[in-house]
């Protein structure tokens, strides 16, 4: 909406897109969720698409939960996802830098991997924690305590296979 002069308008690429959330992280980011297509940024005028994870399971994001140590926070039907905030912010400037997902699941402790989404607020900080709700209640955790699983050794790579050939 401009406020100006009260005029609605679709920001360009945006008119197919089924909205879940929208996230204002400063007066320069907005960071939007939807249903089947994953997640943009919205700056300078400009929207912004992200990698997949591997499973596709970004493609329905619920919502962005900023943290203080720099971390966003990404509920979806498919478990919870851990990002870099500034990784985005440089995948979005430089569309080559990579971006690295950390992935949560049943696996790690949850009952279920099904958080909500379509509600309002979609996560919550309550002390340390943040609260998120899910198919079997809500999901409680520090993100302070919670650190990514990156590899921090160097990668020797002596053979690669590719269509079953050297």
């Amino acid at each position: 909406i401009t406020l100006k002069n009260n005029k609605l308008f679709y920001i360009k690429n945006t008119e197919n897109l089924n909205v879940r959330s929208i996230s204002i992280s400063d007066k320069e980011n907005i960071w939007i969720t939807t249903y089947e297509k994953g997640f943009f940024l919205y700056n300078k005028n400009k929207l912004h698409s992200f990698p997949k994870d591997r499973n596709n399971y970004l493609l329905s994001s619920h919502y962005f939960m900023e943290d203080k140590n720099g971390y966003f926070w990404i509920p979806t039907n498919k478990g919870l996802f851990q990002v870099k905030k500034n990784s985005l912010l440089l995948h979005s400037k430089f569309n080559k830098v990579p971006v690295y997902y950390n992935y949560f699941d049943k696996n790690d402790g949850f009952i279920t991997n099904e958080f909500n989404g379509g509600c309002e607020p979609n996560g919550q900080f309550i002390g340390s924690n943040i609260a998120m709700p899910s198919m079997n209640g809500m999901v409680f955790f520090n993100p302070n305590n919670i650190k990514p699983f990156v590899p921090n050794e160097k990668l020797y790579i002596d053979e690669a296979i590719v269509d079953n050939k050297k």
